[in-house]
C-alpha cells in the first residue's frame, strides 16, 4: 500500500476532487451541494491518498478574527473528513495539517461536534467546550447566512492549535466575543 499526501491550493484542485469533496461534505455534515467552488480558491487542501485513491481530506481556510479591537490572521480548520473510518487516515491527515501550521508558525482554529472531541484531542489539538458561543460571524450575503444557519444549529466546541500562544490564551482569559470575518 502506498500512502501519500498532497497539499493543494483551492484554485488548483481537480474537478474529481471537487466532486468527492462535495459528496463527502453532504454525507458527513448534511451540507447542501456546492454551487460555487470559487469561495474555496484561497483555501489550502490536504488530500491523503492510498494507492492514488482519496481516503481523507481537510482544509485550512484563511480567516481574520477581531478580538478586543485587534485583528489576527488565522487558519480555520475545516471539513476534516475520512472516507474510510477507523483506519487511522484522519489522524495521519491531522498530523500533516498540524505540521504545516507548526512550520508556518500559524494558529488554526476550528469547530467540531462534541462527538468528535476525543478524536481531535488524540490528534494533538486542544478542545475548549462551549467556547463556540463566544465566536460570531457577520454574514455579508444570503450564501453566508445559509452557511451560518447550518453551522450554528448544532452544539459544538472549539478546537485549536496555537503552539506559540499567539491568540488563544488572550481569548480564554476573558468572556469577550470574537468576530470571525469570512474571507470568501
Amino acid at each position: 500500500m502506498k500512502i501519500g499526501i498532497s497539499i493543494e491550493k483551492g484554485k488548483d484542485v481537480s474537478k474529481e476532487f471537487i466532486r468527492i469533496f462535495d459528496t463527502a461534505k453532504q454525507k458527513e455534515f448534511g451540507a447542501g451541494p456546492i454551487k460555487d467552488f470559487s469561495k474555496y480558491y484561497k483555501d489550502i487542501f490536504f488530500i491523503l491518498k492510498m494507492n492514488k485513491k482519496i481516503v481523507s481530506f481537510g482544509e485550512l481556510r484563511p480567516r481574520e478574527i477581531n478580538y478586543l479591537g485587534k485583528k489576527y490572521n488565522i487558519w480555520g480548520l475545516s471539513n476534516i473528513v475520512s472516507l474510510k473510518k477507523g483506519k487511522g487516515y484522519g489522524k495521519l491527515l491531522m498530523r500533516h495539517i498540524l505540521n504545516y501550521l507548526r512550520k508556518k508558525r500559524k494558529v488554526g482554529i476550528g469547530f467540531c461536534e462534541r462527538k468528535n472531541d476525543e478524536f481531535y484531542e488524540k490528534c494533538g489539538l486542544i478542545v475548549e467546550k462551549n467556547l463556540s458561543k463566544r465566536f460570531y460571524f457577520k454574514p455579508k450575503n444570503k450564501a453566508e447566512e445559509d452557511y451560518l444557519r447550518y453551522f450554528w444549529k448544532k452544539d459544538c466546541d472549539v478546537i485549536y492549535f496555537d503552539e506559540n500562544k499567539q491568540i488563544m490564551p488572550r481569548i480564554l482569559s476573558t468572556n469577550s466575543k470574537v468576530l470571525i470575518k469570512m474571507v470568501w
